[in-house]
This record gives C-alpha cells, sequence and structure tokens, in this order.
C-alpha cells in the first residue's frame, strides 16, 4: 500500500509536468493551473507558488477535475506532436543513411544532377531534424526525461567540426545550418569522407538510432494523471492533503527531485 508521502509525490509531480507541459500549448493565461499556483504565468521558471491559491484549489473537487482534463489534453497534444516529429525525421535519417553519395558520373551533367539530388536528401533531412529538435527545445522543461532526451538529441556539436567539413554547421540550440555550395563541393572532392560523416556511421545513422530510443521510452516521458495519481479516490483525498501540507512546509521541489 502507498504511503501518504509517495501519494503526495504523485500528486505534487502531477501539478508540475501539467503546468509546465500547458506552456507550450494553445493557452496558459486564465486556465486552472493558473488559479493553482496563485499567478498569471504558469512559466516554467516560476518558483514561487501561492499556497492560499493553491489549497483553494486542491480542495476544489471541480477545479480539480478542470485541471485533470487540462492535463489529458496537453498529455494527447504532446504525444501527437512528439510522434509526428519522430516519424518524420525518422523517414529523413532512414533515407539519408542508404543514400549513394557516389556522385562521380559518366558526364559532368549527370555529376551535377547526382550531386543536387545528395544535396536535396541532406537538406531534407536537416529541415527534420530542425524541426524535431525546436520541440524538444521548447518542451525539454517538462520533465527530467525529456530534458534528457533533448540533450541526447543536441550531441550534434560534440561532431560540430567533422560536420562543418561537408559544409553543416551546429547553431547554439542545436539546430543544423546547411551550406549547399560547400556540401556539393566536398561530394565531388570525396564522396566517401561524406558518407563517413553524415551517412549510415555517422549523422544519419546516429539520428536512426536516437529516433527509435525515443519512441521505445514515449509512453514514459509524459505520464498520465492515472499513473501519477492513481485512480482510486480514496488516493486522491488522501494525496492532496498530504500535498497541501507539503505546500505548507515548501517541500513540494524536493518531492519533485526526489521523483524524477
Amino acid at each position: 500500500m502507498a504511503t501518504i508521502s509517495a501519494m503526495a509525490r504523485q500528486t505534487a509531480t502531477m501539478y508540475s509536468i501539467a503546468s509546465k507541459g500547458l506552456s507550450y500549448g494553445e493557452s496558459t493565461k486564465n486556465s486552472s493551473l493558473t488559479a493553482l499556483w496563485g499567478g498569471s504565468d504558469t512559466s516554467r521558471t516560476n518558483s514561487s507558488y501561492n499556497t492560499n491559491s493553491a489549497y483553494s484549489t486542491l480542495t476544489n473537487r471541480s477545479e480539480l477535475a478542470g485541471l485533470l482534463k487540462e492535463y489529458d489534453s496537453t498529455k494527447a497534444q504532446f504525444n501527437k506532436q512528439f510522434s509526428s516529429n519522430m516519424n518524420d525525421l525518422g523517414t529523413a535519417a532512414a533515407k539519408l543513411k542508404t543514400t549513394n553519395f557516389n556522385v562521380a558520373g559518366s558526364t559532368d551533367e549527370e555529376t551535377e544532377k547526382n550531386t543536387a539530388a545528395v544535396a536535396d536528401t541532406v537538406s531534407k533531412f536537416v529541415g527534420k531534424f530542425n524541426t524535431a529538435m525546436s520541440f524538444l527545445n521548447g518542451v525539454k522543461d517538462t520533465s527530467t526525461r525529456i530534458s534528457n532526451l533533448t540533450n541526447s538529441f543536441s550531441d550534434a556539436k560534440y561532431f560540430s567540426r567533422n560536420l562543418e567539413k561537408v559544409g553543416v554547421s551546429v547553431k547554439s540550440d542545436g539546430t543544423l545550418k546547411l551550406n549547399e555550395d560547400q556540401l556539393k563541393a566536398a561530394l565531388k572532392e570525396s564522396p566517401s569522407s561524406v558518407e563517413s560523416i553524415l551517412g549510415k556511421d555517422g549523422l544519419a545513422g546516429r539520428m536512426d538510432n536516437k529516433v527509435k530510443s525515443a519512441k521505445m521510452q514515449q509512453d514514459k516521458l509524459f505520464p498520465s494523471a492515472a499513473q501519477m495519481m492513481g485512480t482510486s479516490e480514496t488516493n486522491v483525498t488522501y494525496s492532496i492533503r498530504a500535498t497541501t501540507a507539503q505546500f505548507g512546509y515548501n517541500m513540494v521541489g524536493n518531492l519533485l527531485n526526489m521523483y524524477f
């Protein structure tokens, strides 16, 4: 049987994730979460909570029901966007992995055509990667697990010197910028080097593995409200009381740290 402190930790974590999750949604102001924390801003960086407002919300069943509804909506939105981004990036990475980087043709015209085709594949990969990276950057503070995943996807900076040799630079936010002219020149000069940097043993291969890993842990990135609070009304009741007490002793932050 779960202890009171464990149930308090679950409830506090659910509230934290819900408030942070809504920060990337369509609306964060004038919501039940705003009322919960007693302010007009549900910013991820806001660590000061109004305990009076929190208490009144926690003891109001209709307000709690609204919070849970918003939480489920936010989780569904996250999962939809996450799946879309990972699927698109996975498809682009798989195509880049199987690309023939040997652009040399029997004529100059054929070489140019092959070079342009490879450059287009790399460009599309960079576009899908940047879209996924921007999404992850926007939600990385939702939970420690998402933050760790975001850091994993942004490890291209550790290979920046090699990437720059083929016209790919890494920006401060982890996204990529492609110089097609430099890429085309590198393809003509040493296609095998470009393949080792961008192909199946390089950037594309690493991203393909990261996408597969991300999909496997998707259900753990943004837990459901039921997972956070349990399904028993008794659990919810005791969790609310225990969490309210924790607010009074400024222990919510410690509980969140213990959970993650």
